[in-house]
């Protein structure tokens, strides 16, 4: 892979991570501010939800790319290291954040403050953002079966299951962190990372656009959010209809941009490379800004609070990813069989 082509992908991964965490955070100042009676402005709230639209999804685009590679592999490869290692981060971070969850700090202070079940405890229902762990496990595991099929039967194998996530999710009582992946899979999950998977070659390519490409990728994507704002029935079929095209615009948006600013494409290509080590220790830092901030509640305007919290997440997240990195053995990251 080229030295672009490098930048570009590490570069998608970085501004959707980052994304994460601002949403996180966005989550926690809005629980902060109701705590002392008062709210961000709709505008803050419209904003999060464009950009929700597109936020996964192009995480989940991202991770199908950066699959697709090491997929070549065969399957030996997938369920002696992939798996393997998805179990192993599984393990590690899933059992930390119950430990500090059972301490009395809140890793999700949006969420109720429920002490973890039984079924948590044994890894059975994921906690928090672990959804994303095991999803990815499922994600692989899917693509992994129907490679061999090409492209047209894996698009559209993604979208009969996402149409029957989505028609029976309802329907079933199923524990609160089962119900996020299976929900995240539904409407998100098997669709993009499928179309990150099987065009990988084509989304790879860093393009620069143009001015009025760009133009119609804006329209495009607040065209998709207005229509799913005003759709009264069946909104997980609108989002996920209208999530594909808003989703590419962005995506070409972001090229177009990055493509013109360097500088802002190595710095996000930085956090790109850390993306895994940033989206796990985040919500610990989401916690910590949560405790230590709660007294400006009222008195700091929201989004004052809201970047106080969101740049000394990052920051601490990134600094902490470099100690943990640095313990032999890596073993909060990886394993030995450890897949990329």
């Amino acid at each position: 892979m080229s030295k672009n082509r490098e930048i570009w992908i590490d570069a998608l991964r970085g501004v959707t991570v980052t994304l994460v965490v601002l949403h996180h955070c966005r989550l926690a100042v809005t629980t902060l501010l109701r705590q002392a009676g008062t709210d961000f402005h709709n505008l803050v709230d419209n904003v999060d939800d464009l950009i929700g639209l597109v936020r996964i999804p192009a995480f989940l685009i991202c991770s199908g790319i950066v699959f697709s590679g090491p997929a070549q592999r065969g399957w030996r490869w997938f369920v002696g290291r992939r798996l393997g290692w998805t179990l192993w981060i599984a393990l590690v971070w899933g059992w930390l954040q119950l430990a500090v969850m059972y301490l009395g700090v809140p890793l999700y202070p949006w969420l109720d403050g429920n002490l973890p079940t039984r079924l948590n405890l044994m890894l059975l229902d994921p906690v928090g953002n672990m959804w994303f762990i095991y999803a990815i496990a499922l994600l692989g595991t899917f693509c992994m079966i129907l490679r061999p099929a090409g492209k047209t039967v894996t698009i559209a194998a993604a979208a009969l299951l996402s149409a029957l996530i989505i028609e029976t999710l309802g329907r079933m009582d199923l524990p609160p962190g089962l119900h996020l992946t299976a929900w995240n899979l539904g409407i998100r999950g098997f669709m993009f990372f499928a179309l990150g998977f099987v065009f990988a070659q084509q989304l790879k390519q860093p393009r620069r656009g143009h001015w009025t490409t760009f133009v119609v990728a804006i329209l495009i994507w607040a065209g998709c959010y207005l229509l799913y704002l005003n759709a009264e029935t069946f909104r997980s079929y609108h989002r996920l209809a209208l999530a594909i095209p808003a989703t590419l615009a962005a995506i070409h948006m972001l090229q177009f941009l990055l493509a013109r600013l360097p500088q802002a494409a190595e710095a996000a290509a930085f956090l790109g490379r850390r993306s895994l080590e940033i989206f796990l220790l985040h919500q610990f830092f989401v916690a910590a800004c949560f405790m230590l901030l709660r007294p400006l509640a009222g008195t700091v305007p929201g989004l004052g609070i809201l970047a106080i919290m969101f740049a000394a997440t990052l920051l601490a997240s990134v600094a902490a990813a470099g100690l943990l990195r640095g313990l032999p053995g890596n073993p909060m990251f990886s394993t030995r069989a450890m897949a990329t």
